[in-house]
């Protein structure tokens, strides 16, 4: 799957769950009030935004410095010799060192996908999405979970991948195609 041309990415998707209505036909498909139609625009949300704070462990700096600024793109916005500070996507991730950790990352089910537990991540924008994933297959870095589509057709339908960053700390990163900026499901 090619992540360079968003439009051919999810056409498929797309096409499969708006399927046009043939006409004289009743429709019945059911129709539901999403997160989307709460709203007549993004726009029309007015709310302040106040940023997440995560503050975890990594067990080296220069390889979580490696990580997320190099490989992710996070911009650094302080360190010292024992933390370092970053933007992520909005919020502030703190990383303390500490010498020999390893985040063991259990796994559960959650909406019939095995995913790891805990994890943290960001809802980000699908270019910023599909940049992050170029990025991290650039660096030959490994999935948990590809790259994919989940919940087509659904009000909380999102693109979404899961990674582990060197120190085994899981995140997971995702857009949501039909909700808009803002809001949460």
């Amino acid at each position: 799957m090619s992540f360079d041309k968003p439009g051919n990415v999810v056409e498929k998707y797309l096409s499969a769950a708006h399927t046009p209505r043939v006409a004289g036909q009743r429709d019945r498909r059911v129709r539901r009030t999403s997160a989307a139609d709460r709203f007549e625009s993004p726009a029309a949300i007015v709310r302040t935004v106040y940023p997440f704070h995560l503050s975890t462990i990594v067990r080296d700096l220069a390889e979580a410095r490696h990580f997320y600024g190099t490989i992710l793109g996070r911009p650094e916005l302080r360190c010292t010799p024992t933390s370092l500070h970053l933007d992520f996507w909005g919020s502030q991730l703190t990383l303390h060192g500490i010498e020999g950790y390893n985040a063991t990352a259990m796994h559960r089910e959650v909406d019939a996908e095995i995913v790891p537990v805990p994890h943290f991540g960001s809802a980000i924008g699908f270019e910023e999405f599909n940049e992050v994933a170029e990025r991290l297959k650039a660096a030959n870095h490994p999935f948990v979970l590809e790259p994919h589509l989940r919940f087509v057709g659904k009000e909380f339908e999102h693109w979404v991948l899961f990674v582990l960053d060197p120190s085994g700390n899981a995140i997971e990163m995702k857009h949501f195609t039909k909700i808009p900026p803002l809001t949460w499901v």
